[in-house]
């Protein structure tokens, strides 16, 4: 065997073995996916619904602008 085809035999057992690798990882990474979804589904109540967001009625162009007029007031106090 010249040594030529022997590294050109290592070279695709190497290959081989990084494509076994990534297939084997790649199939792993496929459960977990499957038991995520698998747990979100479970825990998804068809009834329940998501709370709102905030509490406040404001919005938040509001909110900014309330908090603007009460730094300048504040601001003007001050001087």
């Amino acid at each position: 065997m010249s040594a030529m085809s022997f590294a050109l035999l290592l070279t695709t057992a190497a290959a081989t073995a990084v494509g076994a690798a990534a297939l084997h990882a790649a199939h792993g990474l496929r459960k977990q996916v499957v038991a995520l979804r698998t747990e979100l589904a479970a825990s998804h109540l068809p009834g329940a619904s998501v709370p709102p967001q905030s509490r406040s009625t404001a919005t938040p162009a509001e909110e900014i602008r309330a908090a603007v007029a009460e730094a300048l007031a504040e601001e003007r106090e001050r001087e």
